[in-house]
């Protein structure tokens, strides 16, 4: 998938956490784009989480098998 932040955003943290709160993946976000692998995630809903030391953007995505 690929995270866009809003532009003058920060580097930050992206982190990605199922739906039981357990952390799957975390990496440090420099540019506006990010790419992130999630072909070795299982089907289910997951929860993007942006932390910068100015703001914290949250969203989410369902990742389904077709």
């Amino acid at each position: 998938i690929t995270i866009e932040r809003n532009p003058g955003s920060r580097p930050g943290t992206l982190s990605i956490t199922n739906t039981r709160g357990q952390e799957i993946l975390k990496q440090n976000v420099e540019s506006l784009k990010t790419e992130v692998q999630i072909t070795h995630l299982p089907d289910g809903i997951y929860i993007v989480k942006i932390t910068s030391d100015q703001e914290v953007t949250t969203g989410r995505f369902i990742k389904k098998e077709k």
